[in-house]
């Protein structure tokens, strides 16, 4: 299985609070139609990781739900994950302790926990608009290890590729057509896209380049 790994980083304040959410769902959505399984990395340390993690169980559910995890990443064990854990492994799929973090100094602790995040990630998203920070930080160290990041501020470039095969004889029994009418055999779709963010959030379809072919 090709696991595809995205870690999520974000100011603890978002004054564009829907802003910030309707750009996560867009990624999540063509993330979640594109791949074949997702690893959904965040925090749980302001609004920005609340908006990624609600988009993420929301898009599970209108996309699909068997190809995805979200993942709770910690720099070390807290009290409100003992008092609540019954709660937390019912909304987060894994909940992970960083365990360079955890044996670390606790001032650090939550920059080291980032940079292991980085690390494992074949995309790290930011929503980073000023200086300063831990998001702020994170996103300078992402540079520097030459990481792929995306910095959805800055309205970047969505491209996926979908390869899907339907079965159109089984489709129609289990969803008869109008007497008279039949269809059967397979349909396979190799489909690509490629627009900006903002594109797919405003449903601007001028501006949403899609190519490919059916058989």
């Amino acid at each position: 299985m090709n696991i595809f790994t995205v870690s999520f980083f974000g100011h603890r304040i978002i004054p564009e609070f829907r802003e910030a959410e309707d750009r996560v769902e867009a990624l999540v959505h063509a993330l979640l139609l594109e791949k074949e399984y997702v690893e959904f990395l965040v925090g749980r340390d302001g609004d920005f990781d609340q908006i990624v993690s609600s988009a993420v169980k929301r898009q599970k559910r209108i996309v699909r739900d068997d190809n995805s995890s979200l993942i709770w990443i910690l720099p070390y064990p807290t009290a409100e994950l003992r008092n609540n854990m019954e709660n937390f492994e019912a909304y987060y799929d894994e909940i992970e302790i960083c365990g360079s973090a955890a044996s670390s100094h606790p001032k650090g602790a939550f920059q080291i926990r980032n940079r292991q995040m980085v690390k494992r990630s074949d995309l790290v998203v930011f929503y980073v608009d000023h200086t300063g920070g831990g998001a702020y930080q994170t996103m300078q160290y992402a540079k520097k290890a030459d990481a792929k990041i995306m910095n959805l501020l800055e309205d970047p470039d969505i491209t996926f590729n979908t390869k899907s095969k339907v079965d159109l004889t089984a489709l129609a029994q289990a969803f008869p057509l109008q007497e008279g009418v039949t269809i059967g055999g397979d349909l396979e779709a190799d489909l690509r896209l490629k627009c900006r963010l903002s594109s797919i959030k405003k449903q601007d379809l001028g501006r949403i380049r899609l190519g490919g072919k059916l058989k």
